[in-house]
């Protein structure tokens, strides 16, 4: 994985599927609810503005992550030492949010 020069992008697929938090944040499903990953607020954001977002997939996480590659994050924060087992994707997304939430 340090050699790879891949960004870690989701992305929506033929469904949008959002998480809406008792503070009316609002969430993509594929992510964690902390305020990097945030799309908007129900209540306080604009409509339109908040739709634009959706479908754009404009959160400060994700245009974070169209800038850092698989290898850099694994350089940042990966412990060539640990013996804990991930599958290669949930130690991408935590990377990538080690990154994102940091």
């Amino acid at each position: 994985m340090k050699d790879d020069g891949n960004c870690i992008v989701y992305h929506n697929e033929e469904d949008i599927i959002l998480n809406i938090s008792n503070q009316y944040d609002v969430f993509f499903n594929f992510t964690h609810m902390t305020p990097n990953w945030r799309i908007g607020n129900m209540k306080t954001d604009d409509r339109e503005e908040l739709i634009r977002r959706i479908v754009e997939e404009d959160t400060q996480a994700l245009n974070l992550a169209r800038n850092i590659t698989v290898g850099e994050l694994v350089r940042r924060y990966g412990d060539f030492h640990s013996d804990k087992g991930f599958s290669q994707e949930d130690y991408e997304s935590y990377l990538l949010n080690c990154y994102v939430d940091g």
